[in-house]
């Protein structure tokens, strides 16, 4: 008699372990598909970060802003500047600070749409591409006007 009893607290045991084992196995899978998803987004978010930060540097490069008795104004592209710095940031090695990038000014309004490619390097193989579009104004020192713009910055991963 005592040996079936023991035979089934043995079985129940066993039981018992059998199912604590099947719940950590599901936790597990729970924690790593959240894990996973998680990584996920934080990799998004540093490429999106890395684009900001390309476009917030091309924005706020010397060789394209616009200053007044020495005075840089925010947001704003000078267009002889930029004509004349299109040879000298191509040639160069810009490549530190722009990484694989497209950087293009365009201008919108009031007169017709020019565009004007600042930076332009692209990896062999595109993975995806993050465009991010900053609204400037653009300064013509031969006409002393202004003209609303939009710089795109579309950084390559």
């Amino acid at each position: 008699m005592r040996k079936k009893k023991a035979q089934i607290q043995m079985m129940e045991t066993i039981a018992i372990l059998f199912i604590f084992f099947i719940l950590v196995f599901i936790a597990l899978i729970f924690f790593f598909r959240l894990t996973k998803s998680n990584v996920s987004v934080e990799i998004e978010e540093a490429k999106e970060l890395s684009a900001m930060a390309i476009a917030q540097i091309a924005s706020s490069l010397p060789e394209l802003q616009c200053s007044r008795f020495n005075e840089l104004e925010a947001n704003c592209v000078d267009i002889l500047k930029m004509e004349n710095a299109l040879d000298i940031i191509n040639t160069t090695n810009y490549f530190n600070l722009f990484s694989y990038s497209k950087i293009t000014v365009r201008r919108v309004f009031p007169d017709s749409v020019v565009n004007w490619t600042i930076y332009d390097r692209e990896p062999n193989e595109v993975e995806d591409v993050r465009p991010t579009y900053f609204p400037i104004s653009l300064f013509d020192a031969r006409e002393q006007t202004y003209f609303f713009g939009i710089m795109t910055v579309e950084a390559y991963t």
